[in-house]
């Protein structure tokens, strides 16, 4: 018998961590799915942040995050690239969904306290999370070109990789 070691948000019911695993490679599965392919549409309801574009630069990062501290020194890392490189032609976008928990004010006035300037958008229902396949999680997808060149953790894009498309 395999352990419990979650429960099923939708049923409330133990997940075991076999299932787990698999979710989690079904998820790897969908994100690999998307490299080479066009980037799908942005769908943002508000700018809390700055605006975004994805034509607008050479090389775009986009960053579905969480505005809670689990995020915060991922999204330092990527904010200190972004400085580094937007000379370059980076440019980096933020999503996230707007919650009971984290309305808008509350994501801008946390993205202030944990300074984080690149621009931010809030995800129209997590349309544009769905159309990236991304889940709830930190995660990040490389643009170039109009196709999405690299998907994963965004804290671990590297000055080598960027290097590799700018």
């Amino acid at each position: 018998m395999t352990p419990e070691v979650g429960v099923d948000a939708d049923e409330s019911a133990p997940i075991s961590e076999d299932e787990l695993v698999a979710a989690r490679a079904r998820q790897m599965r969908a994100e690999l799915d998307l490299l080479g392919k066009p980037a799908p549409t942005l769908s943002v309801s508000r700018w809390i942040q700055g605006t975004g574009n994805l034509g607008s630069a050479k090389v775009t990062l986009l960053v579905f995050f969480e505005a809670e501290d689990s995020d915060r020194d991922a999204l330092a890392i990527v904010e200190a690239l972004w400085r580094r490189h937007r000379d370059a032609g980076l440019a980096v976008i933020g999503l996230t969904r707007e919650s009971d928990l984290h309305p808008a004010p509350t994501i801008s006035a946390w993205l202030r306290r944990v300074a984080i300037t690149f621009p931010v958008g809030l995800d129209a229902e997590g349309a544009t999370a769905e159309a990236w396949r991304r889940s709830s999680t930190l995660s990040g997808a490389l643009v170039r070109e109009g196709r999405v060149a690299w998907t994963g953790n965004p804290a671990r894009v590297t000055d080598a990789l960027l290097a590799d498309h700018l």
